[in-house]
């Protein structure tokens, strides 16, 4: 869990994009996908490629300076809703329910006082950059 809401911390500044980091991103959105290839540990890496799968579907007369309007205006709009979603499956929801409950009544053990403080630290890192936090999770 600590991996997993440490990578969801670190990428919440992505969230919020500048002129400069759209600008940053033109070669990456602009050429094929390149899919990363994993190997078995210890095994060279395998040559990346670039697909012909487009990053951005366009028409002939595309323009990235369009693109770069577009996604300036989305994310100036006072209606711009950003949504982080942590995507834990090895946590069930009835888990985290009960916790709650051992936790108003002061019965946490230290590991479970740990879960809640990650769930805790991520929902009020989100809500500091005016994003709504979202956690997914088995039933």
């Amino acid at each position: 869990m600590q991996e997993v809401v440490g990578q969801a911390i670190k990428n919440l500044g992505k969230v919020i994009l500048s002129d400069a980091n759209i600008i940053d991103k033109k070669n990456l959105w602009t050429k094929g996908y390149s899919p990363s290839i994993k190997t078995p540990k210890g095994q060279p890496k395998k040559k990346s490629f670039n697909s012909k799968i487009n990053r951005i579907k366009y028409h002939s007369n595309f323009k990235f300076d369009h693109i770069k309007k577009h996604i300036l205006d989305i994310m100036s709009s006072p209606n711009c809703q950003r949504e982080v979603v942590l995507a834990v499956n090895f946590v069930k929801k009835s888990h985290i329910d009960n916790l709650v409950i051992k936790a108003e009544n002061k019965k946490l053990s230290s590991h479970e006082s740990q879960l809640l403080w990650l769930m805790s630290s991520f929902v009020s890192s989100c809500v500091e950059v005016g994003v709504r936090p979202k956690v997914l999770c088995r039933p």
